[in-house]
This record gives structure tokens, C-alpha cells and sequence, in this order.
């Protein structure tokens, strides 16, 4: 029994396992990190820069940390800015992928640093363990130990479940409140705008947002279950699409990219049994 729960610990993480996922993982963190890289190019001078809303060290560093962690002029901005591209492009390309994931976790760190420690949606904590996953495993290989998918794998459920508890338990989420403030608030686009003033009966709300705790559970659940995993795919992914046409938050398209994590194990088990 101990050597049985023992080898299923040991195939569960670490299991070789063939890249191609992680690879397509790998490009698509890319071209997620460049269309974020072009949003930042034109607010540099707003955020980045030494132009900005500055609060005084509790406790002053020593000059070169100092220097490290405080905005900088315009031009340094944009100098350090148009750096971080050379790795970004090797990191889509994935040429010393290692290298490239630490130099741009660096980056994304002194950006968090320069924002107050914030982290403007979920999405970009999953750039960050993305980000930290590859530098640790790279992406040279052909196979590869499986435990970065299972860690993606956890992570992404855990996203689901914890945000599909948490909003049961809100007042706001025992009603439709919470679809339509969504559809009157600050992020609301002007297709969301215009849902919002038509005569829609607040039945429909509310039948709307059990809907997205249910579908939020269901994807949690069902991205294990072989026989419900293409479902639980395709339901997230248009999930993330209407929350993108609704309230323009692109960047959370990052998490239906994990979802090849479960393909990648789905393939690789189908080939152990055959």
C-alpha cells in the first residue's frame, strides 16, 4: 500500500512527460507579456517615471538598491523598457529560456515595486508563476518532468474554486447586484454599457450570476475529469472571451492558456496505456 501511494506520488509530479504543451505555454506567455509591454510603452512617463506620485523610504536604503527600486527619468525608462524587449523576443523564441524568464520575472518585480505592490488583475500573478516556472524548468527539452503542469494545473483550479467560495459569500453575489453594478461600473465597456439600459427583468441578473458560480465550479472540477475536460476548456475560454467583450480585461486570457497543462497530462496518459 506505502509503495503503491509512493509511486503514485512520484508519477504524479514527476513523470516525463513530452514539452509541446509547455511550449505553446511558453509562446503564449509571450505574446501576452509583448501586448503588455506595447500598453506600458506610451504610459511610461505617467507610471514610470520619476514624474509620478512619490512616498518617502520608512527606512532609506543604501544607494545602489535605492537605485534599483526608485523610477527613474523618462529617458532611463525608456532605455530599460527597450531592453527588456531582447529577452522577451528570446523568451517567445525560445532561445535561453532560463535566462530570458529571470530577466523578465526581474522586470515584472521592479514594476510591482514601482506600483505600490499591486498587481492590477489576477492574470498578472500568473505572468509572475509562469514566469518563475520557466526560469526553473526551461524549455529546451523534448520531454520534461511534469511537475510545472501540475503546479499550473493546481494553481488554475484553485483560481476557480476560491473565487467561485468567495463570491458565494458575498452580499452582493446573492442577487443579480453583482452582474449589473459589473455592467454600470468602471470597467464596463460600451457593449456592457448598453446591456445595462435595457429592460431586462433582474430575474435574468440573478439568474446570470448563480450561472457564473456554477460555471466557475464546473471549471474547477471538471478540467480534472477526462470525460468533462473539453467542456470545462471551451466553457472557460468563451467565459473569458464575454469578460473581455463586457469589461475590456484582456489579460486574464492568460489563465485559459494553463489549460493546456491538462492536455499535455491527458495526452501523455493515453500513450502510458496504450
Amino acid at each position: 500500500m506505502k509503495n503503491n501511494v509512493m509511486h503514485m506520488w512520484r508519477t504524479f509530479w514527476f513523470e516525463h512527460v513530452s514539452n509541446t504543451s509547455w511550449s505553446f505555454i511558453r509562446m503564449g506567455l509571450g505574446v501576452i507579456l509583448f501586448g503588455e509591454w506595447l500598453v506600458l510603452l506610451p504610459r511610461i512617463p505617467l507610471l514610470l517615471t520619476e514624474n509620478g506620485l512619490l512616498t518617502p523610504w520608512v527606512i532609506d536604503p543604501p544607494s545602489m538598491i535605492s537605485w534599483l527600486l526608485e523610477p527613474h527619468s523618462a529617458r532611463v525608462m525608456y532605455a530599460v523598457h527597450g531592453v527588456v524587449l531582447v529577452p522577451l523576443i528570446g523568451f517567445i523564441t525560445g532561445r535561453y529560456t532560463r535566462i530570458s524568464a529571470a530577466v523578465l520575472l526581474l522586470y515584472l518585480f521592479y514594476l510591482w515595486q514601482l506600483s505600490y505592490h499591486a498587481f492590477p488583475t489576477t492574470g498578472h500573478r500568473f505572468d509572475v508563476l509562469l514566469l518563475v516556472l520557466f526560469a526553473l524548468q526551461g524549455s529546451g527539452k523534448k520531454m520534461m518532468e511534469v511537475w510545472p503542469l501540475r503546479i499550473l494545473q493546481l494553481q488554475v483550479s484553485a483560481t476557480y474554486m476560491s473565487s467561485a467560495l468567495k463570491k458565494s459569500l458575498l452580499p452582493d453575489w446573492q442577487s443579480g447586484n453583482a452582474i449589473l453594478g459589473g455592467l454600470e461600473g468602471r470597467y464596463a465597456t460600451p457593449l456592457a454599457q448598453w446591456i445595462a439600459t435595457q429592460p431586462i427583468p433582474m430575474h435574468v441578473y440573478d439568474v446570470l450570476t448563480w450561472s457564473v458560480l456554477f460555471l466557475e465550479f464546473f471549471i474547477a472540477v471538471g478540467l480534472w475529469i477526462p470525460e468533462l475536460r473539453k467542456i470545462a476548456m471551451i466553457t472557460g475560454v468563451v467565459f473569458h472571451l464575454m469578460i473581455a467583450l463586457l469589461f475590456g480585461l484582456l489579460w486574464f486570457f492568460v489563465i485559459p492558456l494553463c489549460y493546456l497543462s491538462f492536455v499535455s497530462c491527458r495526452a501523455e496518459a493515453r500513450q502510458t496505456h496504450m
